[in-house]
């Protein structure tokens, strides 16, 4: 089944910032900082989109020419950082990909 649209929001998922503690009788321990939730990744919407169009050749024949675009809006919000409380505290490990083209076809005998 084609779906010409996808349109998806979702709020930014909450960060468990963390401080590590050195030095006790037990090794290191991460402690959390604050709350869980206090502080969130950037809300995320993303917008893939599909066009095609099909071509009948001798009442027999389709062929359907067709073109994808992923992250229309071209988003770059950061999926995971790092937590760690310190001087790359809140750094990005990881973003959304790029806006991205396919261009395919089907053929249908």
């Amino acid at each position: 089944h084609n779906r010409p649209t996808n349109l998806r929001y979702v709020t930014g998922q909450p960060v468990l910032k963390q401080v590590t503690v050195r030095g006790l009788n037990q090794g290191t321990v991460s402690v959390l900082a604050e709350p869980r939730g206090d502080t969130r990744l950037d809300n995320v919407t993303l917008w893939d989109v599909r066009a095609s169009k099909v071509f009948r050749f001798g009442g027999r024949y389709e062929v359907e020419a067709l073109v994808d675009v992923f992250n229309l809006l071209n988003q770059a919000a950061s999926t995971v950082i790092n937590q760690n409380v310190g001087p790359t505290f809140g750094r990005p490990i990881a973003i959304l990909p790029p806006r991205v083209a396919r261009v395919g076809a089907t053929l249908t005998f």
